[in-house]
């Protein structure tokens, strides 16, 4: 019989430990622990094939950790098929009580043979030197904000806040902080050693960005950054991150996939007849996740089919099919968001002392400049009612409307005409369109 041999690994810096999964005796033997070297699994392998047959297919797979690419390139190059296991994917016991190399081995050599996993993507040499290089630029990054943060919390802790502006890192902030005195040598002095780290890092962030974008323009990527750079939201960091970390797109069937890669889909804990739905997942990859998110922000700014003077220049240069393709996902998207934010159902709308009005959804308060251009324009007209009625108690004046509903869709516009109708019964309105259909 010349059934697959499947040999499980569980690698470490200090050791690895190796057994073999026999599936027509459904048993696992010859466990070993040896040595951190790739040259012993060959080893292994070779006298396997010698003892079991030297036409027998032997598949190798380890659980990705520590060691990255390294161990599988090194098997690779020396014709062993080998596989990476992505741990959150793994078929494991309910009951896991006991761990320890042995039971780990065991458990990837039978997740190989039941085919209970996903494979880890291997990316090319090139590809991964890439993403180290963008992984590093973002640890500097996360370096300089949380020396943002301490210096922030120093200053706070010492009665010392800023007031002379509405945002910090600017110029003007900048030039507080040089300026502080805390009335204490040393005091001053870690103010100085927290200041220079942070222009070091504010420096040599810029000088890495600089760096990325260079690499961007590089052959083998410049025209699917480009591409990628059509989307709201991504920049050339981010179209870079994408290209290196996923590899080819076409991999994932579909879009559910891709968000199941990243982590990006729901979670669910349902029993019976009960459904409980929960948070994200967040298995995957992190750093894509955490990328993804942040680009999601812009869809907060700018009505539907708005573009930035940003956008539009990322786009120059791009074939009409790529843009057009590109701006039906960022209108589809800014819609579903502003659907998600203010569904059909009555809205709670909060007027401050400054007449600046928010409307309450989910929990938390939202500026009125994130809704629709229709619905601000409703709740401008439903603003201006409430002050007129407030204003002229006694009097009733008369209304001029100067063509109110141009950005309403068919569904809102018949609310607007039944609004009307109703002040219309209580003021005098002279009403003003150049569309039959808003007469």
């Amino acid at each position: 019989m010349n059934s697959i041999l499947y040999v499980g690994l569980d690698v470490h810096t200090s050791n690895y430990t190796i057994c073999t999964y026999e599936p027509e005796y459904d048993r696992i033997s010859r466990e070993v622990q040896v040595k951190p070297d790739y040259k012993l699994i060959k080893k292994y392998i070779d006298n396997l094939r010698k003892e079991m047959g030297k036409n027998r297919e032997v598949i190798c797979g380890y659980e990705a950790g520590c060691l990255g690419y390294s161990l599988y390139r090194q098997l690779t190059a020396v014709g062993i098929n080998c596989v990476i296991l992505a741990p959150t994917t793994m078929e494991r016991p309910v009951c896991y009580p006991i761990k320890n190399d042995k039971r780990d081995a065991k458990g990837v050599a039978r997740c190989l043979a039941t085919h209970g996993y996903s494979a880890v993507y291997v990316p090319t040499p090139e590809d991964e030197s890439v993403k180290e290089y963008i992984r590093m630029r973002d640890d500097h990054m996360e370096a300089l904000k949380r020396t943002k943060q301490q210096l922030i919390a120093l200053c706070t802790r010492h009665g010392k806040l800023f007031t002379e502006g509405k945002s910090y890192w600017t110029q003007k902030h900048l030039t507080w902080l040089r300026a502080l005195d805390f009335g204490n040598r040393q005091m001053n002095e870690t103010l100085s050693e927290y200041l220079a780290t942070y222009y070091w890092l504010d420096e040599k962030v810029k000088r890495l960005d600089s760096r990325i974008e260079e690499i961007a323009v590089q052959t083998e990527y410049a025209q699917r950054v480009k591409k990628l750079k059509c989307f709201l939201g991504i920049r050339t960091h981010t179209a870079l991150s994408l290209l290196v970390e996923i590899g080819d797109f076409k991999r994932f069937p579909n879009a559910k996939s891709l968000s199941a890669y990243l982590g990006l889909t729901q979670g669910e804990r349902s029993s019976s007849e009960r459904r409980r739905t929960l948070g994200i997942t967040k298995a995957g990859n992190k750093h894509l996740r955490r990328l993804l998110t942040e680009a999601a922000q812009s869809y907060h700014h700018g009505a539907v089919g708005y573009k930035s003077k940003g956008l539009l220049e990322r786009q120059k240069g791009n074939p009409p099919e790529v843009i057009t393709y590109a701006d039906k996902a960022n209108e589809r998207l800014r819609r579903k968001y502003y659907r998600m934010i203010c569904p059909d159902e009555q809205q709670i709308y909060e007027l401050d002392a400054n007449l600046n009005l928010q409307v309450r959804e989910r929990g938390g308060l939202h500026d009125i400049r994130l809704l629709s251009e229709g619905y601000q324009d409703l709740v401008s007209l439903c603003r201006r009612m409430s002050m007129i009625e407030a204003m002229y108690k006694q009097e009733k004046p008369f209304l001029i409307l100067d063509d109110p509903f141009v950005n309403l869709d068919d569904k809102k516009l018949q609310g607007a005409k039944e609004f009307l109708s109703q002040i219309s019964t209580k003021y005098q309105v002279i009403y003003f369109t150049c569309q039959q259909s808003r007469a």
